[in-house]
């Protein structure tokens, strides 16, 4: 097997890289957070359903 077709790609590398990134920055806001406070501070949310987009929740009360 070459040795060369065993490494990553560059566009996996900047796919993770980028990836992890977005993950952080979108956490960020809630990070230390109870589940409490994030609730009183964000009371609309969205989720990101694989597959599916986007998707608004309406708070439970």
């Amino acid at each position: 097997m070459d040795r060369l077709a065993a490494l990553p790609s560059r566009d996996a590398i900047l796919g993770c890289l980028l990836g992890s990134a977005v993950g952080d920055s979108v956490g960020l806001a809630c990070e230390g957070l109870s589940k409490r406070r994030q609730r009183r501070l964000f009371p609309e949310t969205t989720l990101l359903v694989l597959g599916h987009g986007l998707r608004r929740l309406l708070p439970p009360y």
